[in-house]
């Protein structure tokens, strides 16, 4: 009887033993949020509804193909290593316009923009940034826009600025617009961006959050509300205006959107997005 009892008690040990070295084991779900791609998207406005589809070579951006039913458009994107250094869009396989991306230390430090009317060059401009720190570890980027003109290539002074960063993420700028517009007066706009800590569409694809010159689809989270004041021009009179733009999110278990609600500066609902992933 005793031998059984002993024989009951090791059997008991080993089963425990075992069952504690199995917990040891145990591992935490693996995040693969690494490896998660924007698809497609399909934005809602109004009756227009507008589908966005990204098509990949690795983890680089290719091409984006969108269609609303009346329009097919596509954006192309070049690299060189890294880096987007050309953006191409097209509309009906007609090129509207290109932009051409200059780096110095994985930072822009200039953008060609070109614009075309019928597949002809009508408009050419030139932005130029200059990275600098500003309160010790505050990083700013000043920069000037230039309008080129087509014959002689001069260039012309139109707008200057601050773009300002928390990170690699732009978390405001301010834009001033030189006296060619009615009123002869210079026109300032201030932009302040507001984002969560949640996962942008697109941040893993390589080379995106580099292109900061687009708020939206650049940052480390999500745009969550716009605060712009600007100088407008009323009635005959110059006003500043102060106007928020807010967006609210719906997410998925990995903290990826799945829809975008958009509202303008009334806080009435501009648009709806959804979001695929692969």
């Amino acid at each position: 009887m005793r031998k059984i009892t002993l024989l009951l008690s090791f059997l008991l040990f080993v089963l425990y033993s075992c069952s504690s070295g199995d917990d040891v084991a145990v591992q935490e779900p693996e995040d693969v949020s690494g490896n998660v791609l924007l698809k497609k998207t399909i934005t809602t406005k109004g009756s227009v509804v507008t589908t966005d589809t990204y098509f990949y070579v690795g983890f680089k951006i290719d091409k984006i193909l969108s269609t609303n039913g009346t329009n097919n458009d596509e954006t192309k994107f070049t690299y060189t290593g890294d880096l987007i250094t050309k953006v191409e869009k097209y509309s009906n396989a007609i090129l509207k316009s290109k932009k051409e991306y200059t780096y110095q230390n994985d930072k822009i430090t200039q953008v060609i923009m070109y614009e075309y009317s019928g597949g002809t060059l009508s408009a050419k401009k030139k932005t130029v940034y200059d990275h600098h720190l500003i309160n010790g570890n505050e990083e700013v980027a000043d920069y000037e826009v230039f309008s080129i003109n087509l014959s002689n290539s001069q260039e012309t002074i139109i707008s200057d600025g601050t773009v300002y960063f928390s990170g690699t993420t732009v978390s405001s700028q301010i834009n001033t617009d030189y006296p060619i517009i009615a009123g002869g007066r210079y026109n300032d706009k201030w932009e302040e961006y507001t984002y969560n800590s949640k996962k942008n569409p697109t941040i893993n694809i390589v080379g995106y959050k580099k292109l900061f010159d687009n708020v939206e689809t650049t940052s480390s989270g999500n745009l969550g509300n716009i605060k712009r004041t600007a100088d407008e021009y009323v009635s005959g009179s110059w006003t500043t205006v102060v106007s928020s733009y807010k967006r609210l999110f719906t997410y998925n278990e990995s903290f990826f959107p799945i829809e975008r609600k958009m509202y303008d500066r009334n806080q009435v609902l501009d648009n709806t997005t959804q979001f695929f992933y692969e």
